[in-house]
């Protein structure tokens, strides 16, 4: 929205401004989301692409020439001025061609890479301009010669590009250089006399006529222009398996040099100034790439076959470097002393060396631990879905947003606030509890049978404004949801008009077009509490340091994270799983991999991971160093087994804040729940207390008022020094959607979790 003067006063055409808007509105939701770990698949696409782009093109142009290489005009002084030229016609022009795209360096989420493109890019545009000129014997001009230079080109371009990947290799950005020589040119120019003074006849067909352009010396040429070219796009997948992707792209290009090299006159003017000729031309480029990915082929490393024990090594590979022994089951064990395997090197064989140099576990504190053992862990966790008792409208309107949720009759007699819970628990479905709120809410209502309701309407001061009566109806629609679904009486509803509401700010004015919600009893707008089973591991994060010699070049390197065959005690038996898988050309010095989200919602199957790293060169030799990770799985029946102490976690997310605030909301929820953390603050338990704010504003200022509102509810608590695990603000949130109003508003609270002893009975 704030772009929009910008390119107005830039005078970027509609077209493109739309597309970067776009871009710009829906990037916060695209970057929001986690990146998932790709797993391996005999079908699973590559990171090379081949493919066709279309792109629509709008050039600016810097224009200096004078437009005339009639030698006649040479020898006259008048003619060895340049003059700007003034673009009177530019229409959208085209470009197409081919891609082709390979990757260099892989990591997890992210890659860099390389790409070249091939096409034919269109050029039509009009320029004129006008030079004093004697019509007659006068010694000071006194008429104008005007110049028209029309020109219809095709160019043949190419553009070798670096690519970088990021959010899951999705987003693309690329840098690189753009070549440009002309394929075929249809230019011309026209001179025209203008004058006050009557001007003969002879004089106009000496100096007016039309040549083409070539003829008069602006013509493009063989000369291949360069030019400097930055863009980004998104892949988004048209099949299941990701081999076929459509790809939104903008790109920008700018000229280096003229796009033509023999622009007249000379560089030297007729006072002597040096005014070199230029002609250089800049393209914004907004298209789609429509893009094959080939699928990976029947894996050449090897890294996911099965072998059975007994099995000799296959023929033709380099001598392999295992980190463990193998017993007579073929389970590795603990020993992590680096040993060769005693298989004999073929004459096929060469010298691929590979090993994992360091295996390291680092822990959310930073603690470093060499060869480490994985614990997973479960605890009894308690959580909860705060309820904001606002229902937000869209610009105008009082229907009810359809992101809202409505029952049927049926629904209705199901429903039941505990049972949504289920469903909230992964990220994609934060706010789906909220969307329930007057469903919650009539439920309640017929729970609470005394219990009375206030809905006060408010429309936005910018927009709307001048309807009065749209407050009151927003709070009536409201009503008749509740009275019609839910059977809520009308004598215990109350509705009113708040009238309108807020500052004169765009975003502000969306946080006013709602209704607010009052209960005589706070039960109506309690939180959602539940219990769960949160899942830990430690170490957080792995750091492997891989080394691979290959002195017939390196064709290949992949890296996989897979569970062994033997499931843990307790844990069901299950196929082994490959967690994550890492491949690439160039070797990187670390490869960095979380572990808590592996195990945050499935169990583990296994007692051990397996690190795998492989090599091979281009002599299609391979190299593999594997490496044992013992896993250490804890449930809660085996706690409970061993009547051994535990830990409850207790998290509590029921503190909002207006925009720009500190100050807490207290009311009577609020009040009990700081009574309900309280009654937790054992001997022995600590707390962490984490503030946030929403993405608005200056992001130092986010940091600083989140750091605010996690003190402001320290202190609302009177949490004991000797029980703060940390108190701090960590800045902006994107729990929740940020364009939203909803999800600004949950994005605007404090956490506190608090972990709490449980003896052993």
């Amino acid at each position: 929205m704030a772009l929009s003067p910008i390119f107005r006063a830039l005078r970027v055409p509609s077209f493109f401004a739309f597309m970067v808007l776009g871009i710009v509105h829906y990037s916060p939701l695209v970057f929001a989301q986690k990146p998932t770990p790709s797993l391996p698949s005999s079908s699973s696409p590559t990171l090379w692409r081949f493919g066709l782009f279309g792109q629509a093109a709008w050039s600016q142009h810097t224009a200096q020439f004078l437009g005339s290489a009639n030698a006649i005009y040479q020898q006259d002084p008048y003619f060895n001025d340049l003059v700007p030229m003034r673009l009177v016609s530019n229409p959208f022009s085209w470009n197409i061609g081919v891609l082709a795209e390979a990757p260099l360096l892989e990591g997890e989420s992210y890659a860099l890479g390389i790409a070249t493109r091939v096409g034919i890019h269109s050029l039509a545009a009009t320029f004129s301009s006008s030079l004093a000129y004697p019509i007659d014997a006068s010694p000071v001009p006194n008429g104008n010669l005007n110049f028209t230079f029309q020109t219809d080109a095709l160019f043949l371009n190419a553009e070798p590009l670096i690519q970088w990947r990021f959010v899951d290799k999705r987003a693309v950005l690329m840098a690189g250089v753009g070549f440009r020589t002309v394929y075929r040119e249809t230019s011309s120019q026209s001179r025209t006399l203008t004058s006050s003074q009557p001007i003969t006849e002879a004089l106009r067909q000496m100096v007016e006529g039309t040549e083409p352009a070539p003829i008069a010396g602006i013509s493009f040429g063989r000369v291949i222009t360069t030019a400097l070219i930055a863009g980004i796009a998104w892949e988004i997948p048209l099949t299941s398996s990701g081999a076929l992707l459509l790809a939104p792209e903008i790109l920008y290009s700018y000229g280096l040099n003229n796009i033509t090299p023999n622009i007249l006159p000379p560089n030297t003017s007729s006072n002597g100034a040096n005014t070199a000729a230029l002609w250089r031309m800049s393209t914004l480029r907004a298209g789609i790439s429509l893009k094959f990915a080939p699928e990976k082929p029947a894996p050449p490393l090897e890294q996911n076959i099965e072998r059975k024990a007994d099995t000799p090594d296959p023929p033709k590979l380099a001598p392999v470097l295992v980190s463990t022994t193998e017993n007579a089951n073929n389970k590795p064990t603990n020993d992590t002393t680096t040993k060769p395997t005693t298989t004999k090197p073929t004459t096929a064989q060469t010298d691929v060396r590979v090993r994992i140099a360091s295996l390291l576990g680092v822990e959310a504190d930073g603690r470093i631990t060499e060869n480490p053992t994985l614990k997973v862990e479960e605890f009894l966790a308690s959580s909860s879905r705060f309820l904001i008792p606002y229902v937000f409208f869209e610009e105008g309107s009082f229907a009810l947003p359809m992101r809202y949720k409505r029952l049927s009759a049926q629904e209705r007699k199901d429903f039941a606030p505990e049972e949504i819970i289920k469903s909230t628990l992964t990220k994609d479905h934060e706010l789906d509890a909220y969307y329930h709120l007057l469903n919650i809410v009539g439920f309640r209502m017929r729970k609470y049978a005394a219990a009375q309701l206030v809905l006060t309407g408010f429309s936005d001061v910018v927009k709307e404004s001048v309807n009065k009566t749209l407050p009151l109806r927003r709070a009536e629609v409201i009503k008749a949801y509740l009275r019609d679904t839910w059977g809520i009486a009308e004598e215990r509803i109350t509705t009113k008009s708040g009238g309108a509401r807020g500052l004169s700010d765009v975003i502000d004015a969306e946080e006013n077009r709602v209704v607010e919600m009052q209960a005589s009893q706070p039960e109506i707008f309690n939180e959602l509490r539940y219990e769960y089973t949160l899942r830990t591991v430690k170490p957080a994060t792995l750091e492997i340091t891989p080394e691979i010699a290959a002195p017939k070049g390196l064709a290949a390197w992949s890296l996989n994270i897979d569970e062994d065959s033997a499931p843990p005690a307790g844990a069901d038996i299950e196929s082994p799983r490959t967690l994550t898988s890492y491949e690439g050309r160039i070797v990187p010095s670390v490869i960095r991999s979380s572990m808590q989200r592996f195990y945050a919602d499935t169990l583990p199957k296994s007692d051990s991971l397996r690190i795998t790293l492989t090599g091979r060169d281009n002599a299609s030799s391979v190299g593999r160093d594997v490496k044992a990770l013992p896993l250490e799985y804890t449930s809660l029946a085996e706690k409970k087994r061993r009547n051994a102490p535990d830990v409850r976690v207790g998290t509590y997310w029921v503190f909002c804040f207006n925009l720009n605030s500190k100050q807490i909301l207290v009311d009577e929820r609020v009040q009990s729940a700081v009574r309900s953390i309280k009654s937790l603050i054992l001997p022995g338990a600590s707390v962490n207390i984490s503030g946030y704010s929403d993405t608005r504003g200056n992001i130092e200022k986010n940091r600083k008022l989140s750091d605010e509102r996690a003190e402001a509810v320290s202190q609302l608590i009177g949490l004991p020094l000797s029980k703060a695990g940390s108190v701090e603000g960590k800045g902006e949130s994107v729990f929740y959607d940020n364009d939203l109003p909803e999800g600004r508003f949950y994005n605007r609270f404090v956490r506190v979790d608090v972990r709490t002893p449980v003896r052993p009975k």
